[in-house]
């Protein structure tokens, strides 16, 4: 099974370490702050609006989050100060079973509790070839709120893909739409 990584705008996307060491960073809330620092570079917070510490604070938290997991790539669509934080997950499996269904079942083309049929489509990556793009509106199971998934895939040889993202924030995950396609085509094998 291969690794993947991906070339991404750092005007928009917020990499999270996936390991907290003397390497990296000893502590996320170290991150965190180094994060927000350098994203609010040369703006300006209006007068009793969030600034450097609330971002500081949201990255802290959402480096806490259980979604953030080890082995899993996370990148948060930050496209300025003061937006909202969508994470968007990236995973790499070992591929098993016939790949149409594979990446069907990747993108989840059919989720219980979905309000309608998903819009599941070709999605090319100049890296990967031709995958899956999946848009699903779904009603969540503890609470009956509308969640929406958007989740791409490919296989790759003996590696399976996926790039997801799941919110509650429709509006937020709709106008971020552009900018995780431009994500989505820059994974990448990790030894290319």
């Amino acid at each position: 099974m291969s690794t993947v990584d991906v070339d991404f705008d750092t005007d928009v996307w917020v990499g999270v370490p996936r390991e907290w060491t003397g390497e990296t960073w000893t502590h996320h809330r170290d991150w965190a702050r180094e994060v927000a620092e350098i994203v609010w570079t040369g703006a300006r917070p209006h007068r009793g609006r969030p600034g450097v510490d609330h971002l500081a604070l949201g990255l802290a938290l959402l480096a806490e989050s259980p979604v953030i997991a080890p082995g899993r790539h996370t990148y948060l669509w930050l496209p300025e100060p003061m937006a909202e934080l969508l994470p968007v997950h990236l995973d790499a499996f070992v591929a098993e079973g016939e790949a149409e269904e594979a990446l069907r079942d990747l993108v989840r083309a059919h989720p219980a509790g979905a309000v309608e049929a998903p819009i599941v489509e070709p999605f090319d990556n100049p890296h990967l070839g031709e995958g899956l793009r999946a848009l699903c509106y779904a009603i969540h199971p503890e609470d009956d709120a509308v969640v929406l998934t958007l989740s791409y895939a490919w296989r790759v040889g003996d590696t399976d893909v996926r790039l997801w993202l799941s919110t509650f924030d429709t509006g937020l995950a709709l106008r971020a739409m552009d900018d995780v396609d431009d994500l989505a085509r820059g994974i990448h094998l990790a030894d290319e």
